[in-house]
């Protein structure tokens, strides 16, 4: 996956466990990855990519996850 996300200009920021709740009563995911992205249409552009098409079945086809598109500010 490391050159699919550098090929839409992405790189990861964050991947884990461990994981630690601080405050909430939230159930804390097994893993989190956050990956950023130069803007939000590179982002877009690899969920769309069809290599990625394969990894999506494959990832969906083993774990339940949640993925959502967040726009950073500077």
């Amino acid at each position: 996956m490391g050159d699919l996300l550098a090929k839409h200009g992405g790189k990861q920021i964050v991947g884990g466990p461990p994981l630690e709740r601080l405050e909430g009563g939230f159930e804390l995911p097994e893993r989190v990855a956050i990956l950023e992205f130069p803007m939000i249409e590179h982002a877009r552009a690899m969920w769309n990519d069809p290599e990625y098409a394969p990894l999506i079945k494959a990832r969906q086809a083993c774990t339940e996850g949640r993925i959502m598109l967040v726009e950073g500010k500077e």
